[in-house]
């Protein structure tokens, strides 16, 4: 869970431009204590539970992992929780920015081109407004009841905000669907930070939040991000498809939501998650995502979407937080062959322009592809389990005094394996020497501050 940004941009009345959302709410600020879009102490939490509940659920603890990660902040604080959660701190996190964005990655060039025009991603959008149902509170209700929960600010009444939702000329969705979605992030995230904004109940935090959903149901289904996705997608292919022992069981990918929405556009995927309202909205929460589980012996895959659920009600009837991190599941795609899967993968992309030119280009890269065994235990041969998982899990809760959204995929051998190692640090058995400590004022022991060459010695 991350902290929000303040502006939006969505064709307000007296507004040219965009507005600070202070000027919608008589509110103030949510109490995030952390930086916009950095994950909350609270959600660093969530996403340290998570770790643990894929541990305990789909990893037998003996398993070796790879962690590849954006290069953002709140993906790399989600990633460290991840790890604290699966008890292999010790791991080194690989990041790798074009993996989660060919075209705009945070860091570095783009690796693909834009081979769409902006009229192809106006039209897409605008089927899309036509056709992607409504959430279940229609605006007019939705507006009124935001209206009760965050007061009146400078810019007048929400309940005055028009068009409901529209797109204009430049593609982009403008309206009072825009408005709701931000204010609907700033309730539901802070209430699952322990630092609630409003005072909406669970019922009302989830029905307002499906018209995040909602937007972005409508302006992230396209052949920009089936472009921008192409890399990850075919990662994660290749990941599955992965054989021998020098595999790793798992490989984990931290990135965004927006990686969510690349996935389901190439691979056409709806899901039902409750109490998150659902369907064509494609409802994304932070710490969700796609699961691939591959059995080794039929070669088929089971998808799944995994999610926590944030806030449930208290005894009072008010919202209360869920921090344990404990995932949901919901299988989408009982059984697929890898073949197929493959098949549907490449007949998606080529509904885009420029997608799969893109997955193309990371087909026939030398770039790496990092699936030696992460930890230098490469496996048993005794695949009696037989069976390998991908989990995608995109758009998570991340927390360090500040909610983000962010995401990870997860790509793992179920079997039996050698004995664990022990700990390794660029590939060697590492364990702090007496020297790397020192004592403080109250008697205990902390680390002290070593250069990199005496870490590695």
């Amino acid at each position: 869970v991350r902290s929000t940004g303040g502006d939006i941009s969505h064709g307000l009345p007296n507004f040219e431009d965009e507005t600070d959302y202070y000027n919608l709410t008589s509110q103030g600020e949510p109490r995030w204590n952390t930086p916009q879009y950095w994950c909350t102490e609270k959600g660093m939490q969530i996403a340290e539970g998570t770790g643990a509940d894929l541990k305990s659920r789909f990893f037998s603890g003996e398993e070796s992992i790879r962690l590849i990660a954006d290069t953002e902040q709140r993906c790399s604080d989600t990633a460290l929780s991840f790890l604290r959660g699966l008890e292999k701190e010790y791991l080194t996190i690989q990041y790798d920015a074009p993996m989660f964005d060919t075209l705009d990655p945070d860091v570095g060039p783009a690796v693909c081109e834009s081979l769409f025009t902006d009229q192809e991603i106006r039209d897409t959008k605008a089927a899309r407004l036509a056709t992607v149902p409504n959430p279940s509170l229609a605006v007019g209700q939705a507006k009124a009841l935001m209206q009760s929960l965050v007061g009146v600010g400078p810019a007048g009444p929400l309940t005055s905000i028009t068009p409901d939702a529209q797109i204009d000329n430049e593609g982009d969705l403008y309206g009072a669907v825009g408005v709701l979605k931000t204010l609907s992030q700033m309730a539901l995230y802070s209430a699952a930070s322990e630092t609630p904004w409003t005072t909406a109940s669970a019922s009302q935090l989830y029905q307002l939040i499906a018209y995040q959903h909602y937007f972005r149901s409508i302006s992230d289904i396209n052949a920009k991000k089936a472009t921008n996705n192409a890399y990850l997608i075919a990662e994660v292919l290749q990941a599955l498809k992965a054989s021998g022992t020098n595999a790793p069981d798992n490989s984990i990918y931290v990135g965004h939501d927006g990686n969510l929405d690349g996935i389901a556009t190439v691979l056409d995927l709806e899901w039902s998650i409750p109490p998150y309202e659902s369907g064509q909205l494609l409802p994304t929460p932070p710490n969700s995502g796609f699961m691939f589980d591959l059995d080794l012996a039929a070669n088929t895959v089971e998808v799944s979407y995994v999610y926590p659920v944030f806030i449930k009600n208290s005894n009072s009837g008010a919202a209360e937080a869920n921090l344990t991190g404990i995932l949901e599941q919901s299988i989408i795609l009982p059984s697929i062959s890898l073949s197929d899967l493959e098949k549907r993968i490449k007949d998606g992309l080529a509904q885009y322009s420029g997608a799969t030119e893109c997955y193309n280009g990371y087909m026939s890269t030398s770039r790496p592809r990092n699936f030696n065994d992460p930890e230098g235990d490469s496996g048993s041969e005794d695949n009696e389990t037989s069976y390998f998982s991908a989990v995608v899990a995109l758009s998570i809760i991340l927390a360090l005094t500040i909610i983000g959204i962010a995401a990870y995929a997860v790509v793992s051998w179920r079997r039996k394996k050698h004995n664990s190692s022990e700990p390794k640090f660029m590939g060697k058995d590492y364990k702090p020497s007496d020297q790397q400590f020192s004592t403080n004022e109250e008697g205990k022991k902390e680390m002290s501050v070593v250069t990199l060459d005496q870490l590695e010695q």
